[in-house]
């Protein structure tokens, strides 16, 4: 029985996924007034996941765990390091519209930090 209920989970995990996937072909549109809630929306979708995720592997029985686990962790993980990219390019390329002679991409420690990807400075 708990695998009928794992696989409900599975097939609503796979949707919230092929959600995002069309979540970011429009990323891709470089619609700039849509930019935020899409991000926004796509970041909702992960946390549903998330919770699906959970779920799925409080039911896995002891053998399908470990792999559970990391392909559901591993997909998580590549989507939120593709949302740090569009929002660092999001931001480059707005700062490149704004004012294109204040780029100068720091090589600085810091630069590493998920709350500072890029620093602007006058040149």
């Amino acid at each position: 029985m708990p695998s009928t209920n794992t696989d409900k989970l599975k097939g609503q995990r796979l949707g919230n996924q092929k959600v995002i996937e069309r979540l970011l072909e429009r990323l891709d549109e470089n619609d700039k007034l849509q930019f935020e809630p899409t991000i926004v929306a796509i970041e909702n979708q992960l946390e549903i996941i998330r919770g699906l995720n959970e779920k799925i592997i409080a039911l896995s029985d002891a053998e399908s765990t470990p792999d559970e686990l990391l392909n559901s962790q591993i997909y998580v993980f590549d989507m939120e390091a593709k949302l740090r990219r569009y929002r660092q390019n999001h931001v480059i390329t707005h700062l490149q519209v704004v004012q294109p002679s204040m780029i100068v991409v720091c090589r600085c420690p810091f630069c590493s930090q998920p709350s500072y990807p890029i620093h602007a400075i006058k040149a």
